[in-house]
């Protein structure tokens, strides 16, 4: 995923990347348990979605 609308979006870019990152490796960095587990949910879908998408491409599908 690469957008390139100014430096906005590569710092948006930058802390969803670091946060996929992260929650590859397991960790979560938030303070509040609930906040820890919205961003724990929407980053597994981001990664399953990622997977799929990534599977469907190497298949030929897409």
């Amino acid at each position: 995923m690469v957008l390139r609308l100014g430096p906005v979006a590569q710092r948006w870019e930058l802390s969803l990347a670091r946060a996929v990152f992260l929650h590859r490796l397991g960790e979560i960095r938030d303070r509040k348990p609930e906040n820890q587990s919205y961003r724990a949910s929407g980053l597994t879908l981001l990664t399953a979605t990622d997977a799929l998408l990534r599977v469907k491409l190497l298949s030929g599908y897409c």
